[in-house]
């Protein structure tokens, strides 16, 4: 278009980014990445979502979803086979501590989780955001809210290795 801002997104991209924005989709509710020996680690199930309550746990290896092997599948495409409608089941086959299981999960809507809080010393309070999207500004109120019952004398806030997201969560989680 000559404009370096003006980008076209097909249908499904544009589903993708505002996916990714928003912070809610339907899943497993669990954050991935490829594993170094083939198929997909679990890193971080949420504790609220439908893969942990099925018993996935971090370390976990996903090897095939519905029958499909994606031990040498990259993993958006991965990832994309695990998502889908809510109410809808999924079939994982999963290395777990050595052994492997099928689990069957029904997807639900998942909000990712943004925000990392604690307290470290002298009741000073930290808290990681590693992006900002639509449900990043009430995670971050809750954190604070916390933070501050515990005690808090200060506060550090992390947002090394967030790549961005949407500008009025910023605004309004610096005006919190």
């Amino acid at each position: 278009y000559g404009d370096d801002y003006t980008i076209y997104y097909t249908p499904e991209e544009y589903k993708s980014i505002m996916e990714s924005t928003t912070g809610k989709f339907c899943g497993i509710g669990a954050v991935c990445q490829k594993a170094e020996d083939g198929g997909i680690l679990v890193v971080d199930p949420y504790e609220d979502a439908p893969a942990y309550k099925a018993g996935i746990r971090k370390g976990d290896r996903i090897v095939k979803v519905d029958g499909t092997d994606v031990t040498n599948m990259d993993l958006s495409p991965a990832v994309a086979l695990i998502k889908g409608d809510e109410g809808t089941t999924v079939e994982l086959e999963v290395i777990s501590n050595g052994e492997t299981k099928k689990v069957k999960i029904v997807r639900e809507v998942v909000n990712a989780k943004t925000v990392e809080y604690k307290m470290l010393e002298n009741s000073i309070g930290y808290i990681q955001v590693s992006q900002f999207d639509t449900v990043t500004t009430k995670q971050c109120k809750e954190a604070i809210a916390s933070l501050g019952a515990d005690g808090m004398k200060g506060l550090v806030i992390d947002i090394r290795s967030n790549p961005g997201g949407v500008l009025d969560v910023v605004v309004e989680m610096v005006d919190e």
